[in-house]
């Protein structure tokens, strides 16, 4: 980009540099952009720069923007749950508000997963083409390419045309291969309606309106309203939004289109669930075409076509039914030859003579020629009124057609403007058709049924288990086998790994094997007590877990370093790397050894003196004796 160009921040259209106005969009170079908003002229990645704001949801804000290094004008989405967040004037950065931080982060990466996820898809040209996602100022941004387009409800207010049904069905069928590519992927819109789709200026239908998991969920400061007439009920009692509730949605927005009408609310229509549209619409459209429209706009899901897939045969079906019979609803024209032809009279009959007859019939007739004539003008005078009256009614019918139609955009008749916007389907708008004059209805896009259906694979790492096994979609689309394996860093439930790559298409009923954490591997803690310290150490690390040693008084002389006790119960089941301790006697205290000492050389004195003076009285004892024994034998 050259430094000496200036863009205009509301179309990002070059202008002079003195300009105070774009010639382009009327923007105003004075206008002033403030929090929440980032400002105008703030680049994001060094590359991206900012202009004027789009647009607010629960999620998320979106500006337009220009791509510097190729000088191309791009939309930015940026990461801003306004409810849960906020930013200083003149700050970058998006901080959570106190508490709700958790939830932040957590939304953070739905919003980048959601982003990811419709990436893979940037060969639909119905859905946003994905350039980059850019993690910055604590947030997150999604840049992508910019189209020219109009919401469908303010392209119908502006060209007043509803379509025909097979128009319609060939209009939206790329919207549907869409759908069920995003719905195969486990990314449900939750929230289809007249302003989300769009109509490009090449006349193709685009979905745009992408919001993170947790804006149609119970959280209540992301929770988005539902759309009266195009929210399904399931929407308004939990707020959790499925395929079906998208098949739901969509459907609403082509009964819009082909009659002009929005349907009841989804809760009122609980009541009385009967579809009803104009006569005038019904007798064009065949009866398996109407099952199908009843059946899509079913008020419960489970009597509602459930998947995309399921609602695109049908349509080809009912639309290859429409070009087959092109006349089916017209009536067949019958003639009947009897009424046309007149009895000849009847042979042998004889007939009086010409002359005769014509004076007979005159005096007949004389009387009543008077009166006649009178009858004559009398019809004559009705006969005129009548024509003067039904001219008149086909010059007002003209009128009003020619009003509605053209003359409108050239003769400003409010009364009349007034009164057929009451009767006609959108209001008069006077502003004349721009290039957005006509929905391409592009039937080579419709898929055929006997083709091989194909899903696309998900990033299943970054989901869990009960989400995948409650995923309708998924569980539709893929045959899931599962196996078990612990795991230190992936969470219990969460995926570890899968045997095929995230983005893929294959064909439908594609085995899928999902590695599935069971947490941190548990360890059965071994029973080392009465065992040394270095033996019951080498045992529990080869376990697979760690060791601390707590050394215990040893007053009653227990063999020092031997294990006494345990911190964690032998036979309990702990988490691997769990530290142990082990409670080992110290070693014999000194004082202890020297009173030992004491006693035993006091205990060896004792018994040596005891031992010396039993010797010395065994000594003394012969001694006395023998004499007495000499002398006794003496006598």
């Amino acid at each position: 980009m050259s430094e000496n160009k200036r863009y205009c921040m509301g179309c990002m259209s070059v202008i002079d540099s003195d300009a105070t106005i774009c010639p382009h969009c009327q923007y105003s170079g004075d206008t002033q952009q403030l929090s929440p908003y980032l400002s105008q002229g703030q680049t994001v990645a060094g590359r991206y720069l900012i202009g004027k704001a789009l647009g607010m949801a629960n999620d998320s804000i979106t500006y337009i923007g220009l791509d510097t290094q190729t000088e191309t004008t791009v939309t930015v989405c940026e990461y801003y749950p306004h409810r849960i967040a906020h930013r200083a004037n003149g700050n970058n950065i998006v901080s959570p508000l106190n508490g709700f931080a958790a939830l932040y982060e957590s939304c953070l990466e739905s919003f980048l997963s959601l982003w990811r996820g419709i990436r893979m898809f940037d060969d639909v040209r119905c859905l946003p083409k994905v350039l980059d996602i850019v993690s910055e100022n604590e947030t997150a941004y999604c840049i992508c390419e910019s189209k020219e387009c109009m919401p469908l409800k303010n392209y119908f207010e502006k060209t007043r045309k509803p379509l025909s049904y097979s128009k319609a069905v060939a209009a939206f069928i790329p919207l549907l291969n869409a759908l069920k590519s995003l719905h195969n992927a486990g990314i449900v819109h939750g929230s289809i309606t007249p302003s989300t789709i769009q109509v490009g200026s090449d006349g193709r239908l685009n979905l745009t309106g992408f919001s993170i998991p947790q804006c149609r969920s119970d959280i209540r400061e992301l929770n988005a309203k539902p759309v009266a007439g195009f929210s399904a009920i399931e929407i308004y009692e939990t707020s959790f939004a499925k395929a079906e509730s998208d098949i739901y949605s969509i459907m609403a927005v082509m009964y819009y289109s082909i009659t002009g009408s929005v349907l009841p609310k989804a809760t009122d229509r609980a009541v009385n669930e009967n579809l009803t549209l104009p006569s005038s619409i019904a007798s064009t459209i065949p009866k398996n075409v109407l099952d199908t429209l009843a059946r899509s706009l079913a008020v419960y899901p489970y009597n509602r076509i459930s998947s995309a897939a399921e609602l695109i045969a049908c349509l080809k079906a009912d639309n290859s039914e429409i070009k087959r019979n092109p006349d089916m609803n017209k009536k067949t024209q019958q003639t009947k030859s009897a009424q046309s032809k007149k009895a000849a009279p009847t042979t042998g009959q004889k007939r009086p003579s010409q002359g005769t007859a014509a004076k007979a019939q005159a005096k007949r007739s004389a009387p009543k020629k008077k009166q006649e004539e009178k009858v004559s003008n009398s019809s004559f005078i009705a006969l005129g009124f009548t024509t003067f009256v039904a001219a008149a009614v086909v010059i007002s019918i003209l009128f009003c057609v020619l009003y509605t139609t053209v003359l409108y955009k050239s003769f400003d008749i409010p009364f009349l403007n007034s009164a057929f916007s009451s009767m006609t389907f959108l209001p008069i708008n006077r502003e004349k058709d721009d290039e957005h004059e006509q929905i391409i209805a592009t039937t080579e896009e419709m898929p055929s049924v006997s083709e091989t259906s194909y899903a696309t694979v998900a990033d299943f790492t970054k989901l869990t288990y009960d989400y995948i096994i409650s995923n309708d979609s998924f569980q539709r689309n893929f045959v899931f086998k599962f196996k078990e394996e612990a795991s230190d860093t992936v969470k219990k439930g969460g995926i570890i790994s899968q045997n095929a790559t995230a983005g893929e298409s294959v064909p439908v009923g594609t085995e899928i094997v999902l590695v599935v954490s069971t947490g941190i591997e548990q360890i059965v803690v071994p029973d080392v007590k009465g065992k040394s310290f270095d033996e019951a150490k080498k045992i529990l690390e080869d376990a697979k877990l760690e060791v601390s040693k707590e050394l215990l008084e040893n007053k009653e002389n227990k063999t020092p370093d031997e294990v006494y006790s345990m911190s964690v119960d032998p036979g309990q089941s702990v988490d691997k790397g769990t530290i142990v301790v082990l409670s080992v006697w110290d070693e014999v205290p000194e004082t202890t050894t020297q009173a030992t000492t004491k006693k035993e050389t006091t205990t060896k004195k004792e018994a040596a003196t005891k031992k010396e003076t039993t010797t010395k009285a065994a000594t003394t004892k012969p001694t006395t004796t023998a004499p007495t024994t000499t002398k006794k034998a003496a006598e």
